[in-house]
């Protein structure tokens, strides 16, 4: 399969879902200001959180849930294994992410080699879910409301 068709699929099963959850509504569980201060104490050093395309040491967050996962627009630093792993990020699997990056994409895909470039782990689960209710706030067409 040609790099150029791998790209239109993924494209177009992102549109897909997103178009079938046009304005998801949920309850994650955390609280989004709490989020916001957590965020920007773990998460900031190396994300951004605006819309387009940011330098940084690791990839903008902002719309991070809905997107399919390696994809954000303009960073090229994912790793090998985050590159493979081609799942719609959901508040639910940003949280188990969270626990343990590198854990997480070799429980997903399958591989114990399977390595993060994040080397962060949010191990309080109250903290994890505050962090992903800010993400979803920052996120177009999700709402923790």
């Amino acid at each position: 399969m040609t790099s150029s068709l791998k790209s239109f699929l993924l494209f177009s099963c992102l549109a897909t879902f997103m178009t079938a959850c046009e304005e998801q509504s949920l309850d994650i569980g955390g609280n989004a200001e709490s989020g916001k201060k957590l965020f920007k104490r773990t998460c900031q050093t190396c994300h951004v959180l605006e819309p387009g395309p940011k330098d940084t040491r690791g990839p903008n967050l902002y719309g991070v849930i809905g997107r399919i996962a390696g994809t954000a627009p303009g960073y090229r630093g994912y790793s090998p294994s985050l590159k493979s792993y081609h799942d719609v990020w959901t508040p639910a699997l940003l949280e188990q992410y969270l626990v343990h990056p590198a854990g997480f994409l070799r429980e997903k895909l399958q591989d114990p080699k399977a390595q993060s470039r994040m080397n962060v782990r949010v191990k309080d689960s109250k903290a994890r879910k505050d962090i992903v209710a800010y993400l979803a706030e920052r996120s177009d067409g999700w709402s923790t409301k």
